[in-house]
């Protein structure tokens, strides 16, 4: 098997996010709050306006996006392969805890 091909599992993960970000009310309230500021009706096609806006924007986040996991993979797996990291990660999730505890036991309780 080729590697470089996507598994099923990875083509079903992100045809299932493309439809939770296409359905997701949230997108749509964000574009039709946050785009009308910057569309001018005196310039005429409005819609044209919200189309190209909102293609720019959704290839502006999916670039930011894509940069972001091709740099995040590699360090992603660095990471794991470091014993050091896994134990300065235990170290740390425990002093948060003892932290946290110590917190909600000296509190003043309201």
């Amino acid at each position: 098997m080729d590697e470089a091909a996507p598994s099923a599992a990875s083509t079903h993960a992100f045809r299932q996010g493309v439809a939770t970000e296409v359905l997701n009310p949230k997108t749509a309230l964000f574009f039709l709050s946050f785009l009308p500021q910057f569309v001018n009706p005196h310039l005429g096609h409005v819609v044209m306006q919200f189309l190209l806006l909102g293609v720019m924007s959704v290839s502006l986040n999916t670039t930011a996006d894509l940069l972001v996991a091709s740099f995040a993979a590699p360090f992603g797996t660095r990471l794991r392969s470091s014993a050091r990291f896994r134990r300065n990660q235990r170290a740390a999730s425990g002093v948060a805890m003892m932290g946290l505890r110590a917190f909600v036991a000296f509190g003043d309780a309201k």
